[in-house]
């Protein structure tokens, strides 16, 4: 969801918490709540491809899912399928829609920039029911993108968003998921370009993790 405006910080090459960044994995990273990560970069180009579901709760022609996505596309050995809802569904939590209201509707979509998506018309945790649980995606991605949200997510802000929810819906169907608010200063439209750069240096920190078959389903949440 939305955060607050008013005290909020620009986020700075620093750490973790100036960005708002909300995880939660199924994997052993001992030092993932921290901003000095023990895990190593790869040293060469993984040959196997790493394939990445991205969501949000902005909706699907938000800036921030636009960056995050168009950052993506430029790592190596990267596949990028966009799943998102289909208007703005901020502050939904994990909300998802009842069963018994029939199968998710959804719709043929594309990004600010043009990237093709399917719209979901629901929350955010039901694009990654209809993309995993529901087999909307030809097969369970290594990893799903919550986020650039706009407006950080921290303290109780995190419990209501659907960006948070989202990635732990992810991390409930037994897929890492990393949810990514970037903060804003006085109203105005955030820096998404720094948040982008973050979440492109964690997936290629923790490549070989997330295309690793052992993974533990404790989730982690770091702000």
């Amino acid at each position: 969801g939305r955060g607050s405006t008013g005290s909020s910080r620009r986020i700075t090459s620093s750490a973790w918490a100036l960005f708002g960044l909300a995880v939660a994995i199924p994997l052993l990273l001992s030092a993932c709540g921290s901003s000095s990560s023990t895990t190593s970069p790869s040293s060469t180009a993984p040959s196997k491809t790493l394939t990445i579901m991205v969501t949000n709760d902005d909706g699907v022609t938000a800036p921030g899912i636009n960056a995050v996505v168009q950052g993506l596309r430029t790592l190596p050995h990267t596949s990028v399928t966009v799943v998102a809802p289909l208007t703005n569904q901020s502050g939904t939590d994990g909300k998802t829609t009842p069963a018994s209201s029939g199968p998710l509707a959804t719709s043929s979509s594309h990004t600010q920039a043009g990237f093709p998506a399917t719209a979901v018309h629901g929350y955010p945790a039901d694009t990654v029911v209809w993309g995993i649980k529901d087999h909307g995606l030809a097969s369970k991605p290594d990893l799903v993108v919550s986020g650039i949200n706009f407006g950080q997510n921290i303290g109780p802000l995190a419990a209501q968003s659907g960006t948070v929810g989202a990635a732990r819906e992810a991390v409930s169907l037994g897929v890492p998921a990393l949810g990514a608010s970037q903060g804003i200063d006085n109203g105005q439209q955030p820096e998404f370009s720094e948040g982008v750069r973050f979440v492109e240096n964690w997936v290629t920190q923790h490549r070989s993790q997330l295309l690793s078959s052992q993974r533990d389903p404790t989730p982690i949440q770091a702000n």
